[in-house]
């Protein structure tokens, strides 16, 4: 995918014409290739840029989105880190009164 943003926008930068070509032999099971001609037809590359900006954007959602899902799952396991930690704390405490209280008892 990387690779045909890649040729299109070579394609643009170097005032080309994309154009869509089908796949006769069925080859290209992605869809369309594209191939670039020669030309300074404006319109088409106005058009083209569009849907590379577009896509661009989509690409750029989509790891913003893998962004905030990884920082929610590192909040996660802060919060369970922390839990952890009181849960120590806590049976520490507990096993410190239970010496204390079997002490007290054998006296």
């Amino acid at each position: 995918r990387k690779r045909g943003l890649a040729s299109q926008v070579l394609c643009i930068i170097n005032n080309w014409r994309v154009e869509e070509v089908g796949d006769p032999e069925g080859v290209d099971a992605q869809g369309p290739a594209e191939a670039c001609t020669p030309g300074s037809h404006s319109l088409a590359l106005t058009m083209q840029l569009r849907r590379l900006q577009k896509e661009a954007a989509e690409l750029e959602l989509g790891a913003r989105d893998r962004r905030v899902v990884l920082d929610e799952a590192k909040a996660v396991e802060a919060r369970i880190r922390d839990s952890l930690a009181r849960a120590r704390d806590a049976k520490a405490v507990a096993s410190r009164e239970l010496l204390l209280w079997v002490e007290r008892g054998a006296s």
